[in-house]
């Protein structure tokens, strides 16, 4: 007889069995089969459960302690108040459920990819709630010394680095802690587990002179991306913002835009197997809100001659393609910016370096950090914090001041032969140029 399903979606076993309990008997077992996301899983998750019977049945050696491979373990919950879930079936089910409704498809797409990777290949059909945090950072070992796909600059496999290994630590933990909420779990062992440090990435970034020299170039070689790169350089969009900017977001009068979406590759589930599909879809910001950028005197009238007479469409785009998308794509982009980087013998960065080189360049002009997080669309203060230490005097303005307190001789401390500075005087109004990090 095959495993059915209930009304709140949860499978049952349904099979006949020996009896550990009454040498020489049958009974019939109807029991929950945990989280699963078909009935081909249903049923596979019931012949374990069938065969793990007939072993204990015939008298096999069982053991509480079960050998150290990454998907052994107990056939039900650590605690038997609690009802059993897979690990396999809880990611199935928490991505459908929790993952693909309420978050952007490119979300979906990442958090599809470390479960389907990572997560469901090591922990497997093992019971979600026998998970430790012991056990939590055996996969962080085993993630760190695992070689992946992608090659270094050596030409060899190499494991992820500790951002990585960080990344799939916290897709973990967020499924752990929606099985918690559903009463899978009594705690999310996770909450335990230290993440890894993560060097900080050096900051790639052209200064103004060397911006001015790469536009220069561009407008030589690549006159027809000229517009595009200056509005990359001058507003700090990221890539997928500046293929979603429209006309009827940029006001020229006004000298400012208004950035409301982006555009790139994301994923869509397969209506059948539910694995994630590549594809390209215009959405919101990263931080889901919109955020006004003012438009520089010179980019004013690039775009002006740009955008001519039209007054809705995209600003950037190419001929419509089969199914009518004329959004730019990365692959649009890299061709021009790798010759144009090459031809003005700068650094190699990618695309992104326009950003980085945006933020660097007004950081660097004394404008103020929470003016620029504006402009970039940062959510907090923290992310703009890195182009701190180039403002102007930074370190050596802050400490410069000292030299201005006068020492008046006085009395020695009862701890030290130095003097005590005097009253402090010709500082006022002092105002360190950015914060500290």
């Amino acid at each position: 007889m095959p495993p059915y399903q209930r009304e709140n979606g949860q499978w049952y076993s349904n099979f006949w069995a020996p009896d550990p309990e009454k040498p020489g008997s049958r009974r019939r077992y109807r029991q929950p089969l945990g989280i699963v996301p078909t009935k081909k899983a249903a049923e596979v998750a019931e012949r374990q459960l069938r065969a793990q019977i007939e072993a204990q049945a015939a008298g096999a050696p069982t053991s509480s302690h079960p050998a150290p491979s990454p998907s052994a373990s107990p056939s039900r919950p650590a605690n038997p108040e609690l009802p059993s879930a897979s690990f396999s079936g809880l990611a199935a089910k928490w991505l459908e459920v929790a993952i693909a409704p309420k978050r952007k498809p490119k979300t979906y797409q990442f958090y599809e990819y470390i479960c389907r990777v990572w997560l469901v290949p090591y922990f497997g059909d093992r019971e979600a709630s026998s998970i430790t945090p012991v056990d939590v950072e055996a996969l962080q070992a085993y993630v760190a010394k695992t070689p992946r796909k992608k090659n270094n600059d050596d030409g060899e496999k190499a494991p992820p680095g500790p951002k990585t290994n960080n990344e799939i630590l916290g897709c973990l933990s967020s499924m752990l802690a929606t099985a918690k909420r559903w009463r899978y779990l009594h705690s999310n062992p996770c909450d335990d587990v230290g993440r890894m440090s993560v060097p900080r990435a050096k900051l790639a970034f052209y200064n103004a002179q060397d911006a001015a020299r790469w536009l220069t170039t561009c407008e030589r070689l690549e006159p027809d991306w000229y517009g595009f790169f200056l509005t990359g350089f001058r507003t700090g969009l990221r890539e997928g913002e500046l293929f979603a900017l429209r006309v009827e977001d940029v006001d020229l009068n006004a000298r400012r835009l208004t950035v409301r979406s982006t555009y790139g590759a994301a994923a869509r589930r397969h209506e059948t197997t539910g694995q994630a599909i590549p594809v390209h879809v215009e959405g919101t910001t990263k931080s889901g809100h919109d955020r006004t950028v003012g438009i520089s005197p010179m980019l004013g009238e690039v775009l002006r001659a740009h955008i001519g007479m039209r007054k809705v469409g995209l600003v950037f785009s190419r001929a419509a393609r089969e199914d009518g998308d004329a959004h730019l794509r990365l692959s649009n982009i890299l061709g021009p910016w790798r010759r144009v980087t090459a031809a003005a013998k700068l650094p190699a960065y990618t695309i992104h370096a326009m950003r980085h080189s945006f933020a660097s360049q007004l950081v660097m002009a004394s404008v103020p950090l929470s003016h620029v997080q504006a402009l970039l669309g940062h959510s907090t203060i923290k992310m703009t914090e890195r182009y701190a230490h180039l403002a102007p005097g930074f370190a050596s303005g802050h400490v410069d001041v000292l030299d201005t307190i006068p020492v008046t001789p006085g009395r020695p401390s009862s701890t030290s032969g130095a003097s005590r500075p005097g009253k402090v005087v010709g500082v006022t109004g002092f105002e360190p140029v950015a914060p500290t990090v």
